[in-house]
């Protein structure tokens, strides 16, 4: 006698298989979401560097900073033009101390807007002397 058997998954395996779907997702969904919020944050501290160099260049060129002294200065598209800037996560800001010593002469902010706010770093500076500090520590850098 030829018995037909049927092949394949009973419901309790099925909810085995999708709850542990379930907890693969909830564990890896949270480290994606810090690996995008770094590759962010990297990209504003390239971005620093980049502005930094643009006032140094200035500085080079024209025995001037383009920033005066005492003043703060928003960044926008049009003030480095070749800097190649996203400013959809960080909005960026130089200060120009009245008084400024060493590699205070100048230095740039990376404040995080809305989307990037979860970022554990905060606002990144970056001083014309090459010193990037964070307000969320210095292992942001």
């Amino acid at each position: 006698m030829k018995r037909n058997c049927i092949k394949g998954f009973t419901l309790l395996e099925l909810v085995v298989v999708v709850a542990i779907i379930g907890i693969l997702g909830a564990i890896a969904y949270p480290n994606y979401q810090k690996s995008v919020l770094k590759s962010y944050r990297n990209e504003a501290q390239g971005s620093l560097v980049k502005l930094q160099l643009y006032m140094d260049y200035e500085f080079t060129k024209n025995r001037s900073y383009p920033v005066a002294a005492g003043t703060v200065t928003d960044v926008s598209s049009t003030t480095c033009a070749d800097c190649n800037i996203s400013f959809e996560r960080y909005s960026f800001a130089i200060h120009r101390p009245s008084k400024a010593t060493g590699g205070e002469i100048f230095y740039i902010v990376a404040t995080p807007t809305s989307i990037q706010a979860d970022d554990e770093c905060g606002t990144l500076t970056y001083n014309a002397g090459g010193l990037g500090t964070a307000t969320g520590g210095d292992h942001c850098w």
